[in-house]
């Protein structure tokens, strides 16, 4: 006798009802099956259910589906609060999360654990050389895992491809990881792609840029990063922040959130501090680059602002420091979908920004922030000057990118396409 392959159909959480059309689907495919047995479909269905419970395994439609986030740690990974925002808000009776650090340390390991996430410490990913015994590392790397996981989600930013091995041989039956970056040069990130079941990209234009190829291009989903609105509206200002830092109250304060690289192109702001006298310049972030750091320092020296360029390294308190700032810049050469740019917005501060990838596609050019080409020097100077003569275009500008963020920048929505893209893998 020939029978049909029945294949579940896939549920996504579209509304509030979706609970109910996982139990609709359900019905409809035990019938499906039931119908399929030579007794009947009622003796068919409690053939299923029992068979189900004596072997001790859970219906495959209502079970769980059982994620790993992997990033290599919460301590120097910038992207961990992103990973567990989305933790935070995934539907429990739906999805069970665990997360795999290949170093254990920092607060946001002891909130998942508080939660009931399950935190491995395990290596991830492995050294691809030498070639001929790839396949034994793969092997021992895959033994914490093995048939623990129904997908992997990477938030591993490099360029690795030992992961996904490690993953399907694990037992997993898809692989996705999160494309921020705008890098896509090396073997290592075809290859990660070619092996990844989905990729989540940031912004629109990565599709174009990397996976317009069609063995890529439908893996490929649309994933915009999102941020909790309301807590950073909520937050107080810092109000010894200016204190702290010798910034005279009154003071027009620009601040850049960011590592201190030559990629963010801090070195760009630094010349407003000659155009706008009494300005101040606060670069908030890690020194990766020492040399470009003092150059920084050498340039605000030159123009005789030395003393008003602020290079503070990483702070705790983001949302308390922009409350005492006046206009933030994000003028980097690339970007994938800064958060950075989402938490000054929810804060209310006016910006000037690089019309790039994963900016461009957020921001309305004089409404809700300003736009400029990042090599283009005069014109960055030219949008703060204008931004810092005009306390009310501050206001308006700052009044609509809070309006923004609050539209289409929360993480609910980038939390709602990751379910449903769950959803699609797990049924």
């Amino acid at each position: 006798m020939n029978h049909k392959r029945v294949r579940a159909p896939v549920v996504r959480r579209e509304t509030e009802g979706a609970d109910q059309e996982v139990q609709e689907a359900t019905h409809r495919h035990r019938t499906h099956v039931g119908a399929m047995c030579p007794w009947g479909p009622s003796q068919g269905r409690l053939a299923l259910e029992s068979l189900w419970e004596l072997a001790d395994l859970e219906d495959p439609l209502t079970r769980k589906v059982r994620i790993l986030y992997t990033i290599p740690n919460f301590v120097t990974a910038g992207s961990g609060q992103a990973m567990v925002n989305i933790i935070d808000r995934l539907d429990r009776n739906r999805f069970e999360p665990s997360v795999a650090v290949s170093r254990r340390g920092g607060k946001l390991v002891d909130h998942l654990e508080s939660s009931g996430v399950d935190v491995i410490e395990a290596p991830v990913a492995v050294d691809p050389q030498p070639v001929r015994s790839l396949p034994i590392r793969v092997w021992r790397a895959r033994q914490p895992f093995v048939g623990r996981f129904d997908i992997w989600h990477s938030f591993n930013w490099q360029g690795d491809f030992t992961e996904p091995l490690i993953a399907y041989s694990s037992g997993a039956k898809s692989w996705l990881y999160t494309k921020k970056n705008m890098g896509f040069a090396s073997k290592s990130w075809r290859l990660r792609s070619l092996l990844a079941s989905r990729i989540a990209v940031q912004n629109d234009e990565m599709t174009r840029l990397f996976f317009r190829k069609q063995w890529f291009r439908y893996k490929v989903r649309y994933v915009p990063t999102g941020i909790d609105v309301e807590p950073w509206q909520a937050a107080a200002a810092d109000d010894s922040f200016r204190e702290r830092h010798s910034i005279p109250e009154g003071s027009v304060v620009i601040v850049s959130v960011g590592n201190v690289h030559p990629n963010k192109n801090q070195g760009a702001l630094v010349p407003v501090l000659k155009d706008l006298d009494g300005a101040h310049l606060v670069l908030a972030g890690r020194i990766l680059d020492a040399g470009y750091s003092q150059e920084l320092a050498d340039a605000a020296e030159a123009v005789g602002a030395g003393e008003r360029l602020h290079q503070i390294g990483l702070v705790e308190n983001v949302a308390g420091m922009l409350k005492q700032c006046d206009i933030f810049a994000l003028v980097s050469h690339s970007e994938g979908s800064p958060v950075a740019m989402l938490e000054a917005m929810a804060v209310g501060v006016p910006g000037v920004y690089s019309a790039i990838p994963g900016i461009r596609e957020r921001i309305t050019d004089s409404h809700d922030g300003f736009l400029a080409d990042p090599d283009d020097g005069r014109a960055i100077v030219e949008r703060l000057c204008q931004l810092a003569e005009a306390p009310n275009l501050r206001s308006s500008m700052g009044g609509a990118a809070r309006s923004t963020a609050e539209l289409r920048g929360r993480v609910e929505s980038e939390v709602a396409r990751y379910e449903t893209l769950y959803l699609e893998l797990g049924s």
